[in-house]
């Protein structure tokens, strides 16, 4: 899991940042699954409803019904029904199947969600954009005392949600800076070529490479980096500034099994 700058950088990048006031800046986007940007949607809100209403009945009445009429394993359940993404093998879900048939509840989406009782693929299409944020720049007093940051903050440190919906790092400073950050004070470098991916038995599983619009040699590295972990130069319209109205081409390879990063929008306009 490693990242590469495959480029010279002859300037220095912290001192562009102040002159341009930037807060923050990335290299790559990646397009998170459907699903994982929902659950951190659908239960960071959650976790904000109850810790202010202090209501949980509905989640308590499905367990306690199920307990009532089975001898499942409560924690089990219970896991299940908050957290569907995470009971989709299929040992799981045949389980689950199996005793609500008895019930002939396992087609009732109030006490299981679809996901378990039919099952779903991890990543089942392309999702919403997000900072890749292998590498990025940013203002560090930005994230300490912007006041609306710092209560998200507090709130997703007591979702535990980065636990249990792989609600990361990246798809936490995609919200905050989306929600927050003015697009004026942030950027994306793409004058130099970068490569950031995951190899497992010398395969790459995720990840990628996007050429360097400065890079006199970006075309040879893209082409020797397909040859050598396989995929499909692919050019792209970039810009470095949300501000700016000029394009420009780049080139990305992405081998391994997911095409989610690095990730070519569509209009180039996501900044």
């Amino acid at each position: 899991d490693d990242s590469f700058i495959l480029s010279p950088i002859p300037y220095n990048i912290f001192d562009y940042m102040r002159a341009s006031g930037d807060l923050y800046a990335y290299r790559m986007l990646s397009a998170e699954c459907p699903r994982t940007f929902g659950d951190f949607i659908k239960y960071f809100a959650h976790q904000i409803v109850q810790k202010f209403y202090h209501s949980n009945a509905i989640d308590t009445a499905r367990i306690d019904l199920i307990m009532r009429k089975t001898n499942m394993d409560k924690d089990f359940v219970s896991h299940c029904i908050k957290f569907p993404r995470h009971c989709k093998s299929q040992n799981k879900r045949d389980k689950l199947r199996f005793e609500f048939s008895k019930l002939d509840l396992h087609q009732n989406p109030q006490l299981i969600p679809l996901a378990i009782s039919r099952g779903m693929p991890y990543c089942a299409a392309i999702g919403q954009y997000g900072y890749y944020n292998n590498w990025f720049v940013t203002q560090i007093d930005w994230w300490l005392t912007e006041p609306k940051v710092k209560a998200m903050i507090t709130e997703f440190d007591q979702s535990k949600l980065i636990f249990t919906h792989r609600s990361n790092d990246l798809i936490f400073q995609t919200a905050a800076i989306k929600l927050f950050m003015p697009p004026s004070r942030r950027s994306r470098f793409i004058d130099f070529t970068y490569q950031h991916h995951t190899t497992r038995h010398g395969a790459v599983v995720f990840g990628g490479i996007e050429s360097g619009t400065t890079d006199p040699q970006a075309v040879a590295r893209i082409q020797n980096y397909a040859r050598k972990y396989g995929g499909t130069p692919r050019p792209c319209q970039v810009k470095d500034r949300f501000q700016t109205t000029q394009f420009q081409r780049i080139f990305y390879v992405v081998p391994g099994e997911t095409s989610t990063a690095p990730f070519c929008s569509t209009d180039g306009n996501f900044i």
